[in-house]
């Protein structure tokens, strides 16, 4: 079941304080990038709920509803996808990577 823009707007209204609309924001973000990281590594929602011991809901329920994972969870899913938990590859450097500094 797909949510329409209205739905998105709703919620939205709905997270009526600063902390909530950043919540959701940072859910939606971790959201994105995980389904780009698993169509990356060509998983279905079920090999990578294999592959992370979760169930497929729970997988579903991140990507579609915006459900933040326990960090405990948020790592097993980054290791089964081999990535950072921001959902880049381990080795990649794009854009977005940061050089540290010695």
């Amino acid at each position: 079941m797909s949510k329409s823009w209205e739905d998105f707007e709703n919620i939205v209204k709905a997270m009526n304080t600063k902390k909530g609309f950043e919540r959701l924001e940072v859910a939606a973000d971790f959201s994105a990038k995980l389904i780009k990281a698993r169509v990356r590594k060509n998983y279905t929602q079920n090999e990578l709920a294999e592959r992370t011991g979760l169930k497929q809901s729970a997988i579903a329920r991140i990507e579609n509803y915006g459900s933040l994972p326990r960090i405990d969870t948020a790592y097993k899913i980054a290791e089964a996808l081999e990535s950072e938990i921001d959902f880049y590859p381990v080795n990649f450097e794009g854009e977005n990577s940061i050089e540290m500094k010695k």
